[in-house]
């Protein structure tokens, strides 16, 4: 008799987003990296969102080429704009999209995997397994989030969910105990998965090409030629409350406003509040010193890190990581940011980059200022070094084991 070989790992993810397109956003490139990456006999269907109704069509799969893997891709509502803040919430018109649609969703023997506390509602009678990974800063709550107005909600939807979940998936250190504590049906089955980056495209470039870099991005971009001894610096997100782009602007303006040496501030990503900060940025008069890119392809953002000179991240909440602090470390650039997510686990303090000891511009400029002033080698080694083992391989592991086990005969 032929060995037909190990069970196939069949996964169904579930998430309001358009991943076949070229967005910035921590759950997009999750989820990215999670197909890419997986390992041979996984089997990964993703429905989520499209921003493209002509190239991906809603309620029309779509055949992803992945990197090296080959997925399917269902687009069931349209995303909103990235530039503006829609009347009905695109995860709220997906949740009800697939509550109507789930008998079609064939999810027999499949792992249904979440990212979002209300799109598990439309699967509660769902007898296969089910497993989360929460996102969002649990210690902070959802009020730095779009669930700031309504933070009962988000709370009561964790109460239907999170219990009938097999695992649960949770992106920084403090909010497993939390959920260990206020669930402890499932205390268990609750673990912490780490942020990772991937090392394969952010890597530190020789610094004996650091000018050349940046002058062959500036000519690509349209931007106006360096200045002599101009340093970059380097703000890569969305353009959301959460992240806090008016607290950018007002810091690099503290910022210009001493320094005796060109500094620019380049801004790559999309959201509602774009328009609000580029004219924050006219009116202070460092319009001109301030660059908006839109949203940028990730070999294009890694070599944005590869030619700046800092990052900065004024987020006022993150579930983890963030990414982009990895991402940039791994890069060899050397990051100021606000405490958050698990970045004074990788950040040290005049080594590999600052941490701001409060949320205010003179704070966060201070902090820049101090960085630029770190010698460049050394601290370029101290970053790429602090993020060793938190490359993609590494860390995926652990969530791929979990599937594994999800899939086995019971």
């Amino acid at each position: 008799m032929t060995d037909p070989g190990p069970r196939p790992v069949r996964i169904l993810v579930l998430h309001p987003e358009d991943l076949m397109a070229p967005t910035i956003g921590g759950v997009a490139t999750f989820l990215r990296d999670f197909v890419r990456l997986s390992p041979p006999g996984f089997q990964i269907d993703v429905v989520g969102a499209t921003s493209d109704r002509d190239a991906r069509p809603v309620g029309r799969w779509q055949s992803w080429d992945a990197g090296d893997r080959q997925a399917r891709f269902l687009p069931l509502v349209l995303a909103a704009p990235p530039d503006r803040l829609s009347r009905i919430p695109t995860s709220l018109r997906f949740t009800l999209a697939l509550a109507v649609r789930r008998s079609r969703l064939r999810t027999r023997g499949r792992t249904l995997q979440f990212h979002r506390p209300e799109v598990p509602l439309a699967f509660l009678g769902h007898r296969g397994p089910r497993l989360e990974v929460v996102h969002i800063d649990v210690q902070g709550g959802p009020q730095a989030t779009r669930w700031r107005r309504i933070p009962g909600i988000y709370r009561r939807l964790e109460d239907l969910t999170i219990p009938r979940m097999d695992r649960v998936f949770v992106a920084n250190r403090p909010g497993v105990q939390l959920y260990r504590d206020r669930y402890p049906g499932v205390d268990g089955r609750v673990q912490f998965l780490p942020s990772w980056y991937d090392d394969a495209i952010f890597r530190p470039g020789a610094a004996a090409t650091h000018v050349g870099e940046r002058r062959a991005i500036a000519d690509g971009l349209g931007l106006p030629a360096a200045a002599p001894g101009e340093r970059w610096i380097l703000f890569v997100g969305r353009l959301e409350i959460e992240k806090d782009p008016a607290l950018l602007i007002d810091a690099y303006v503290a910022l210009h406003a001493r320094s005796p040496e060109p500094i620019r501030l380049i801004v790559a990503g999309e959201g509602s509040l774009r328009a609000a900060s580029e004219q924050r940025a006219k009116a202070a008069g460092v319009g001109g010193n301030v660059h908006f890119l839109g949203a940028r392809p990730r070999d294009e953002v890694a070599r944005l890190m590869r030619a700046s000179d800092a990052l900065v991240v004024t987020s006022r909440s993150e579930g983890g990581g963030p990414r982009v602090v990895l991402e940039a470390l791994g890069s060899g650039l050397p990051v100021v940011s606000t405490v958050v997510g698990e970045v004074e686990g990788v950040i040290r303090t005049g080594v590999n980059g600052w941490l701001a000891p409060d949320r205010t511009a003179a704070a966060l400029a201070e902090a820049v200022r101090r960085v630029l002033e770190l010698p460049r080698e050394p601290a370029a080694a101290a970053a790429v070094a602090a993020v060793q083992s938190l490359t993609a391989r590494r860390v995926l592991d652990a969530l791929y084991d979990a599937h594994r086990e999800l899939a086995a005969p019971r």
